[in-house]
């Protein structure tokens, strides 16, 4: 199983493992893919503890933004703080120093793919990861009801599991007890309402899953731009005007103070 820790295209980087392995697990199990972006320090922490033994286990890791070194200034990749101040926050140097940590760094994105597929079949091989049958979710008595890790459609309403009930099922492949259930509803609850600030993120992943290509999921994402969600711009220049003007402050101290 691969968890997946991303800083910046999280959606890309799911559909990249999908296509390598069935499905992501976004637990911490056998090794961690992390996919981090250009700018910033957060790398180098993570490289620290990974040198003090705090983590163990196996990552395969990418930052993007190699390709700033072609430009002759410095580019903004997108995000707020995603350019260099110094030569440490460069793509090419994080992906250097975690290569030099042990990390499993490809020499470019295009080879990530195949990186993860080596990576996996190594570990099947070696034992570390251990293949299991996947659940059959018809019913094999031939009523053709619905299933749910061997349990029965008609039962989860019978017995009243719940939303954390059905989660355990899908994900975890068993019947989780009843405190780990509840804690999986209540997390849903929680984010059940996140505003409107992800829906383009969410509405991409939602026609990813369904199976649309890449340009359409975008294109989902772009037409839901508004008055709540986008207009970044407008927010820039807000953020930006809002500071007196007899205060001097680096743009980059301002954009870290409010990220």
């Amino acid at each position: 199983m691969l968890g997946l820790l991303s800083e910046v295209g999280g959606i890309e980087e799911n559909r990249v493992i999908e296509v390598v392995k069935k499905g992501v697990i976004k637990k911490l199990i056998i090794a961690w893919a992390i996919g981090t972006e250009v700018g910033g320090i957060e790398e180098n922490r993570v490289i620290e503890v990974v040198k003090k033994g705090v983590i163990k286990k196996l990552i395969i890791a990418w930052v993007i933004g190699t390709c700033a070194k072609m430009f002759v200034t410095e580019v903004q990749f997108g995000h707020a703080g995603s350019l260099t101040n110094s030569e440490l926050e460069t793509a090419d140097m994080k992906n250097r120093a975690m290569h030099a940590a042990g990390f499993i760094v490809p020499e470019t994105f295009e080879e990530l793919p195949d990186m993860l597929e080596e990576t996996y079949r190594r570990l099947v091989a070696e034992g570390a990861i251990r293949l299991k049958a996947e659940h059959d979710l018809h019913d094999p008595d031939g009523l053709q009801e619905l299933m749910y890790a061997g349990m029965h459609i008609t039962d989860v309403f019978k017995e009243n599991i719940g939303l954390g009930g059905v989660v355990s099922l899908l994900w975890f492949k068993r019947r989780l007890p009843e405190y780990a259930t509840k804690f999986v509803g209540m997390v849903l609850m929680h984010m059940a309402d996140h505003g409107p600030a992800v829906s383009g993120a969410m509405n991409t992943i939602v026609a990813t899953r369904a199976g649309k290509d890449l340009i359409s999921s975008l294109a989902s994402a772009l037409l839901t731009i508004g008055s709540r969600f986008g207009g970044a711009l407008d927010e820039a220049a807000s953020m930006f005007s809002s500071v007196p003007c007899t205060k001097i402050l680096r743009s980059s101290t301002h954009i870290g103070s409010i990220r």
